[in-house]
């Protein structure tokens, strides 16, 4: 109806706006957390990662690997008003630990090419995703497959999708993130945008390419595959096309007259919103549902076989040790000027005959000369008494809470030791960026994206915050002064959504076209004419006699009806027997001198209506995207990055310094 197509319009409209306002916000959102807790200027210290300085002595770069890529060197190092620090040489200047710039470039060098064969790959697999979509939507080969059929294909092509986007992006950032470890970056700033500028254009192709070709490619009917020459009846290679199996309720798409039930029906060609939406649906949707338990199950897996490695390790040495000192021979080991004689000793002495006594009551002796009150006659007395403890009693219930409370520490430490590190928050920054993605540039398909990004979020929240409290490792404290360079894409996603959301509602969806331009070109009434020449298709099987020379809104629908998919161009009438979906009523019909509905005159007729209004969805294309693009400049520049409250508390504490 026209008012679902003003509302998509308002609903880009309203995108366009939430993302500004969303961006500049968090500008200034960060500038008061900046402020309140001092780090303002975090990014100007020159703090090398502890992994930096590991790597002089340990690891591929340090010296014992014969490489020697790190060395010390008289300078200091500079970034200006760049993000980078570089190390400028200096004679009076400290001696600092320098990574040979060279030695980096080759890692960086032999990382991309992985990479990029990384790239590739996930490239090939979602070609290959789609085609099998495609496959399963218009070949006579799976129209009678239970599983793998026309109904099924875009739910099973968006599963399939998903779960190959969660497993590509899992492989590629595992390999991102080791290579930018192997290039040894020197400050933390310096390796999370190394990371990200690997990352984010990988995360980008991957999340975002199997939906924009479902928006642009598949609706302007540009296949870049054509089904790997996969023919249809007439010989012409399988062109991608989105749509809807017919059914029962639509008698005109059956390719035979007047059966019963066990009818087939061909492919309907429709826009490409339905299966833009299912795509949305399963990325913003389905899978947060296997990905948010993931997040807890992994790390609570990995404690727990690392704890069961480190208490088999821990048996194992003391078993070790145990039959070491079995092996070897009894020595008391006794502090020198010690007062006091420990039990084994004792116990070594009764059992040692007439001498171990006359060493033992010599040893007493002493000791009691000394003032101390070592003796062997009573393991009792040998045991410490704690403070306030006058009888046994106490005494034990002293020592039975001691070993409690050391056996709380050693659990403790056993189960920090056995939990998963925290990595940063890099995992963290990579899912939202994706999912603004999502809500940014394709929500106009799915509203509900967003509403199920909220929720997601919600939930999210709770689980890191249980898995950073009780399944991983308590995390070091990491200051900074902003997100880094996940700003810079954020605004990049935001920009291009603006152009995205435009084109989705000019050309995939038919709304804009069927229910806005068709109303602005031509009007509701139809001239009709007793010249039958004059008729089209249409009014000659309706009885409207309606003249295709009018120019109402009728005839402007009739030039993009697809034959088998309107009941005054039945199937099983004007296709073939074997043909499984349908066919452009203006290509195929009008303009197809083999064709019995060819009419040239016609054909040239809608061929002029048809670029009329391609023009106009251009012009419109134009016009809203440049208006959207004003007001994003305009809202940014209106808008201060920075609180104005921030800006003069930071001028009295300079003026007070």
């Amino acid at each position: 109806s026209p008012v679902g197509a003003a509302m998509r319009i308002a609903y880009c409209v309203a995108v366009a706006v939430w993302s500004s306002v969303y961006l500049e916000t968090w500008k200034r959102r960060q500038a008061e957390l900046a402020y309140t807790w001092d780090v303002k200027a975090f990014e100007q210290l020159d703090t090398p990662r502890p992994e930096f300085l590991h790597a002089y002595v340990s690891g591929p770069w340090s010296n014992r690997a014969g490489r020697g890529a790190m060395r010390y060197e008289k300078g200091f190092y500079t970034r200006g008003k760049s993000r980078h620090w570089r190390f400028v040489p200096h004679t009076d200047a400290t001696e600092r630990l320098v990574m040979d710039g060279r030695k980096r470039a080759q890692v960086s060098c032999v990382g991309w090419q992985l990479l990029l064969l990384v790239f590739a790959g996930m490239i090939v697999g979602t070609i290959a995703i789609l085609a099998f979509r495609m496959l399963m939507t218009l070949s006579a080969k799976y129209l009678d497959d239970t599983l793998f059929n026309q109904e099924s294909a875009p739910y099973v092509g968006a599963l399939l999708t998903t779960l190959w986007v969660t497993a590509m992006n899992g492989v590629y950032t595992h390999l991102a993130t080791k290579i930018t470890e192997l290039e040894n970056h020197r400050t933390q700033n310096e390796y999370e945008d190394a990371l990200v500028s690997k990352i984010f254009v990988f995360q980008f192709a991957n999340s975002y390419s199997a939906l924009l070709y479902i928006a642009f490619l598949k609706t302007l009917g540009l296949s870049p595959f054509n089904a790997f020459g996969v023919t249809d009846t007439r010989g012409d290679l399988i062109e991608d096309m989105c749509g809807l199996p017919g059914t029962s309720s639509q008698p005109w798409a059956a390719t035979t007259a007047d059966c019963a039930d066990d009818c087939d029906y061909v492919f309907i060609q429709t826009d490409c919103m339905r299966e833009l939406r299912i795509q949305v649906f399963f990325q913003t949707v389905i899978r947060p549902l296997y990905e948010l338990p993931l997040q807890v199950l992994s790390p609570r897996l990995l404690r727990t076989l690392n704890r069961y490695r480190y208490k088999r390790n821990s048996r194992l040495h003391e078993a070790a040790v145990r039959r070491k000192m079995e092996r070897g021979p009894k020595i008391v080991h006794r502090a020198r000027g010690s007062s006091e004689t420990s039990p084994g000793s004792c116990e070594m002495a009764a059992a040692d005959g007439s001498g171990a006594e006359r060493r033992t009551t010599h040893a007493n002796r002493r000791s009691s000369e000394n003032g101390g009150g070592g003796s062997c006659t009573s393991t009792r007395d040998s045991l410490p008494r704690s403070v306030g403890a006058t009888s046994s009693a106490e005494i034990a219930s002293n020592v039975q809470h001691f070993n409690a409370q050391r056996r709380d520490l050693v659990g403790e430490i056993e189960r920090q030791i056995a939990a998963t590190p925290f990595r940063g928050t890099f995992h963290e920054y990579n899912a939202k960026v994706v999912q603004y993605g999502f809500v940014a540039l394709f929500s106009v398909s799915f509203p509900l994206s967003a509403l199920a990004a909220f929720v997601t979020n919600f939930f999210e929240l709770r689980v890191d915050a249980h898995k950073l409290s009780y399944e991983m490792r308590r995390p070091r404290y990491e200051g900074a002064e902003n997100i880094g360079a996940w700003q810079q894409w954020m605004a990049l996603l935001s920009w291009v959504a603006v152009l995205v959301n435009v084109l989705i509602i000019a050309y995939t969806s038919h709304d804009l076209r069927d229910q806005i331009i068709f109303r602005v070109l031509a009007s509701d009434e139809c001239e009709t004419t007793a010249d039958e020449i004059l008729w089209t298709q249409r009014a000659r099987v309706e009885g409207t006699n309606i003249s295709y020379l009018s120019n109402c809104i009728e005839n402007y629908h009739v030039c993009y009806s697809n034959i088998g998919g309107v009941d005054w161009l039945p199937a099983y009438e004007y296709l073939y027997p074997n043909d499984t979906f349908t066919f452009p009523y203006l290509d195929d019909g009008l303009c197809d001198p083999s064709s019995e509905l060819y009419n040239l005159e016609q054909c040239t007729m809608c061929n002029y209506r048809q670029s009329e209004t391609e023009f106009y969805l251009t012009a419109f294309v134009v016009a809203f995207e440049h208006l959207l693009v004003l007001f994003k400049l305009f809202f940014t520049s209106i808008v201060p990055s920075t609180p104005y409250r921030i800006l003069e508390a930071e001028a009295r504490r300079a003026f007070t310094e």
